[in-house]
């Protein structure tokens, strides 16, 4: 077993398997992305008297590369290994970690050029071994394999679902809803992680922005996209198209992280689009996208499913006794009167 002193720290020890040098490990964007954000947020705690850990600060120690996997061209593709993070009083954090890079999720929504008021969106079935399906229903997404993220959304939008879109017509709905981090290297919440969603953070490293693009298509191309084969052959992708009514996403996706969280963002989105005074709600080109929010909340069959998205993305709170009362989106500030008083609804009971 071969290991080395992990460049500009003190003594911190990574022991590597075989087939992996010291140089690969390095260069290995997932790493280094890897790397750069946790000695940056192991540096606020002696940076920030006020950082909980403050006291007692965590460090790295050492790291345990246990085993690797290569893509089809030998290319370094997923790294398994287990850090080990500890306290001055012994006390360590987790640290099994599957290292595997970012990736890009797309979230396509159609209007059909005959009805304006419809709204779908393109998912995919497709064989997902690790889940053990041979048919897991998901929102369209893949690795990112440099460029820049919108480049590879619009690359992974060709690849399964056959439509060409320029980068300029993507909108990062993860951007839109996580603001960008401060610029103080002392503020404890300075959580200068990337702009989008992590699904399972607590063992991997993966990350993903969910980037969504509008778009009119006739009836017919709607009725060909439901059940095409789609995919990267060669590589073993064997997709599916699944056409779902926008409505419907949080069902057909349910057990898709990032179908959920796009669904969750699109609310969120065309929340702020149609909130009063928003230069967007002026927009014509907008219009049809605004959700009407006092239809959605005053609906009954609708309110139920809706409140844990509504309440993740603007987080609702309750301010009396059976009273929802909506903040401030754009200002992320307390409640105007005038949202306040066009979006509280009361509950029966």
């Amino acid at each position: 077993m071969t290991t080395f002193t992990l460049p500009d720290s003190d003594d911190i020890q990574v022991s590597l398997v075989e087939g992996l040098s010291k140089e690969q490990l390095l260069e290995f964007p997932a790493f280094k992305n890897w790397l750069s954000t946790l000695r940056q947020h192991l540096s606020l705690q002696s940076n920030s008297p006020t950082h909980e850990f403050h006291s007692s600060p965590y460090t790295l120690r050492s790291i345990k590369i246990q085993s690797i996997d290569r893509f089809g061209s030998n290319r370094l593709g997923f790294i398994k290994f287990v850090a080990d993070v500890q306290n001055s009083d012994g006390e360590k954090l987790p640290g099994s970690v599957f290292l595997r890079g970012a990736s890009v999720g797309m979230l396509v929504v159609l209007t059909p050029d005959d009805a304006p008021e419809e709204k779908y969106v393109l998912l995919t079935v497709q064989p997902r071994v690790a889940a053990g399906s041979l048919r897991l229903v998901e929102l369209p997404a893949g690795m990112v394999d440099g460029g820049t993220f919108a480049g590879s959304a619009a690359r992974e939008i060709e690849e399964e679902l056959g439509l060409k879109i320029p980068e300029s017509e993507l909108t990062n709905l993860t951007e839109l809803a996580i603001p960008p981090p401060s610029s103080s290297s002392k503020d404890p919440q300075n959580e200068n992680l990337p702009r989008a969603v992590f699904p399972s953070p607590g063992g991997c490293d993966e990350y993903i922005p969910i980037f969504m693009h509008e778009k009119r298509v006739p009836r017919e191309t709607l009725n060909e996209w439901a059940g095409k084969l789609t995919g990267l052959r060669d590589e073993g992708e064997k997709i599916t198209l699944k056409v779902v009514k926008l409505e419907d996403l949080w069902r057909e996706g349910a057990r898709d992280a990032k179908a959920l969280s796009a669904w969750a963002l699109w609310e969120g989105y065309d929340f702020f689009l149609s909130e009063p005074g928003s230069p967007t709600s002026q927009n014509p080109a907008k219009g049809e996208q605004a959700y009407q929010m006092d239809t959605i909340l005053g609906t009954g069959n609708l309110f139920q499913p809706l409140c844990p998205a509504i309440q993740t993305v603007f987080q609702m709170t309750i301010t009396s006794f059976g009273e929802w009362q909506v903040p401030d989106v754009k200002a992320r500030e307390p409640n105007s009167p005038q949202l306040a008083q066009r979006y509280a609804v009361q509950l029966d009971g």
